[in-house]
């Protein structure tokens, strides 16, 4: 009997000294699976890393397809054989090198006009000149004075008729500007402007002489 009751206290005992080990057991587990997980986590990388590189994958594919037989033949197409169109604008009309007989005449009569008066202009020009040199500092209505404005008028009429000239090649200038720009054939206003630069420049000079006059007997 001594020897049921030890036994039976050394299972008892046992069963005491044993679950206080269980329950460290079980806490030891329970702080172990964290790190289990944790551990497990890197195996996810592989996972990633597949799904990044499958389509670098296909489009590498992709590109080795194309570069064996997807790319546009080089050889020549048929309507590169076909010759281009020549879109070359047409030349311009031939320009006429003579004016009309009767715009001829117009023009050279209002050229001799202007040279005739030039002429006269500066035939007169000098003895006006001393005119106005012998009344400058004179009174206003003194003899000099007088005979300075007199000779002065006088130069002004010689050349009216350059100034004459140039209205009437003026008028013609633009009437037959006018002609070509509604159909007529170009080159004769052309002509007419240059007889019509030797008119006025016979009238620019002519004006600035008579100013330069005027203004030493003021």
């Amino acid at each position: 009997m001594g020897m049921a009751v030890s036994t039976s206290l050394g299972r008892f005992s046992g069963q005491i000294s044993v679950s206080p080990l269980c329950r460290h057991d079980s806490r030891a587990r329970g702080m172990q699976r964290p790190l289990q997980q944790q551990s497990l986590r890197p195996k996810d990388v592989p996972m990633k890393l597949t799904i990044f590189f499958v389509p670098i994958l296909g489009l590498s594919l992709s590109a080795c397809a194309m570069q064996s037989g997807d790319f546009p033949s080089l050889s020549k197409r048929a309507y590169e054989d076909v010759p281009a169109i020549d879109d070359t604008a047409a030349p311009p009309p031939a320009q006429i090198e003579a004016l009309p007989a009767a715009l001829k005449k117009a023009v050279d009569a209002a050229v001799r006009q202007s040279n005739t008066a030039h002429q006269a202009f500066l035939a007169g020009l000098p003895k006006v000149k001393q005119s106005v040199s012998a009344a400058r500092g004179a009174a206003p209505s003194s003899e000099s004075w007088v005979v300075a404005q007199v000779e002065l008028s006088s130069l002004e009429m010689d050349r009216s008729p350059s100034v004459s000239a140039l209205a009437d090649i003026d008028s013609l200038y633009l009437q037959r500007l006018d002609q070509e720009f509604t159909g007529e054939q170009k080159g004769a206003a052309a002509l007419i402007a240059k007889s019509r630069q030797k008119i006025e420049a016979q009238v620019s000079m002519q004006q600035s002489e008579i100013a330069q006059l005027k203004a030493g007997i003021r």
